[in-house]
C-alpha cells in the first residue's frame, strides 16, 4: 500500500483553511508593514528638511530618535512574520498528526503491514494506492483547523 502525501494534504479541508488564513494574515501583515515605511519615509523627509533649522545636537538627538523608531518597527514586523509563521507551523502540526492517526486507521482496519510514500515506489497498480481513503478519513477527523494569533 502507498499514499501520496501531497495530494492528501491539498485535499485537507483543514489546511486549505489553515492555507486561507496564512494568506489572509500574510496579507495583513505585508499591508501593515508597507504603511509603516510609508510612515517612516515621510519622517525621514520631513527630518531631512529641518536639517538647516535645528542645531546639530538637535538634529543628531531626532535622527537617533528616528533611528530607534525605524529598528523599532523592523524588530516588530520580524516578530509578527516569525510568529505567523510559526503559528502556520503549529497548525500543520496537528493536520500531521491527525494525518498519521487516519493512516493508522486504515492499516489497522484493514490489516495492512505497512504504507510507504509514494515518493519511494517505483511502479505500482493505482489499486494499491490508499491516498483517497486516507484524505476522507482525515476530513472527517479533523474537518477544520485554524491558526492562533
Amino acid at each position: 500500500m502507498f499514499l501520496d502525501i501531497d495530494v492528501i494534504m491539498r485535499q485537507s479541508t483543514a489546511m486549505q483553511n489553515i492555507n486561507t488564513q496564512a494568506e489572509r494574515q500574510r496579507t495583513t501583515l505585508q499591508n501593515d508593514a508597507q504603511r509603516q515605511e510609508n510612515e517612516l519615509r515621510r519622517a525621514d523627509e520631513e527630518l531631512a528638511g529641518q536639517r538647516n533649522t535645528l542645531s546639530q545636537d538637535a538634529f543628531n538627538q531626532r535622527r537617533r530618535q528616528f533611528e530607534d523608531r525605524v529598528a523599532n518597527a523592523q524588530q516588530q514586523i520580524q516578530n509578527r512574520r516569525r510568529n505567523l509563521e510559526q503559528s502556520y507551523a503549529d497548525a500543520a502540526g496537528r493536520v500531521q498528526q491527525a494525518l498519521t492517526a487516519a493512516v493508522e486507521e486504515v492499516m489497522n482496519e484493514h490489516e495492512y503491514q505497512f504504507v510507504l510514500p509514494n515518493s519511494v515506489i517505483f511502479m505500482a497498480r493505482s489499486s494499491l494506492d490508499i491516498s483517497g481513503e486516507v484524505a476522507r478519513r482525515l476530513n472527517r477527523r479533523l474537518p477544520t483547523a485554524s491558526m492562533s494569533n
